[in-house]
């Protein structure tokens, strides 16, 4: 008897505002990476934890993150952990979402509340859909599926700089973020991610062999290290996302035409021969994803995610450009993907 692979013809739209009514989400569109049929086996788990390592963290304020405004008590239904490693603020893990745009974005993408009203406030609409954000009830569903993937955030700023990432900071996030050890049998040290997303690293310095250690450490624990290759066209090693290809996804900027953005860094295959250049220890891109336009054509925004303002005003919304915006669509697959292992472990095999 033959056997037979069926494929879905279902497509789910959410009604996310930003989405449906005013489709500034392109990149999630069939257009580019399709996530309306992949919304048909799998809209994430909330076991599975993503955490998003920045300089200035993420705004779990935010309506798409699970936050009322000021009023939001730190750890809501999305960010249910995390860490302030910033010493410029009072250290209180509150603070993680401070001038924190870049990782309000970031997690947005990755996994903000999808086709749910949370950002329908007094008839003003707002509202993204995340790519492994659950499901809710926007539309008249009489179904929710749950809040989807749950994430970590975690404040990493080197002081007086800006945004700028002290990486021995992103170094302890990545240890603390990917650990589950028991201590005296009754405490525990870690978050358990399982999914780690840096948008962030560093053009053409030798490599911090602690960083490294630290990636393979998330490796050894089963985590998914997810890394921009980072943004200006160069061809030199990146890193965290230059590291052995085993440990890390690299992910480089993706136009709307599905090719490679003329400013998104790249590895020269040459150097593969060079023994000063990449060898066996780094790896080159895996893979292109939406990260934007570079700016020139406004129209084309592609890339639209969740944003804090410079007044910390939150539940605002913003296109969004570069390499940091390719990774945490990987991020966000990977998570849908991990959440059907976790439920159907034969999926893939």
């Amino acid at each position: 008897e033959l056997s037979y692979i069926y494929e879905s013809c279902a497509k789910r739209e959410p009604k996310d505002y930003y989405y449906h009514t005013n489709p500034l989400q392109i990149s999630l569109t069939p257009e580019l990476i399709g996530m309306e049929k992949a919304w048909d086996y799998q809209v994430g788990d909330e076991k599975i934890r993503v955490a998003v390592v920045e300089a200035l963290g993420l705004d779990y304020r935010h309506c798409d993150l699970g936050g009322i405004g000021n009023n939001t008590v730190f750890r809501t239904a999305k960010v249910v952990g995390g860490y302030n490693f910033d010493y410029t603020f009072p250290q209180t893990n509150e603070d993680i979402y401070i001038n924190s745009g870049h990782g309000t974005a970031v997690a947005g993408i990755i996994g903000g509340f999808t086709n749910r009203d949370e950002c329908d406030v007094a008839g003003n609409r707002r509202g993204i859909a995340g790519i492994a954000g659950g499901w809710g009830k926007l539309g008249g569903l009489l179904t929710d599926e749950g809040n989807g993937v749950s994430l970590l955030g975690y404040r990493c700023h080197l002081k007086n700089s800006g945004e700028v990432l002290d990486d021995k900071y992103a170094i302890s996030a990545i240890l603390e973020s990917s650990a589950n050890t028991f201590h005296n049998s009754d405490i525990r040290y870690g978050d358990k991610a399982d999914i780690i997303n840096a948008s962030w690293g560093k053009l053409n310095i030798p490599p911090n062999e602690t960083l490294r250690r630290a990636v393979f450490e998330a490796y050894r624990h089963n985590v998914s290290f997810v890394a921009a290759r980072g943004n200006g066209g160069y061809t030199g090693l990146f890193y965290p996302a230059s590291f052995d290809g085993n440990c890390v996804v690299s992910v480089g900027w993706g136009k709307r035409d599905k090719t490679k953005h003329d400013f998104g860094n790249y590895e020269n295959l040459n150097q593969l021969d060079d023994p000063n250049g990449v060898d066996g220890r780094y790896g080159v891109v895996d893979i292109i994803a939406p990260g934007g336009d570079d700016g020139s054509y406004p129209d084309d925004v592609t890339v639209f995610s969740s944003d804090i303002t410079t007044n910390q005003s939150y539940n605002t919304y913003h296109n969004y450009q570069g390499s940091s915006a390719a990774a945490p669509h990987v991020s966000g697959v990977i998570a849908l993907m991990r959440s059907t292992a976790l439920n159907s472990p034969g999926f893939f095999s």
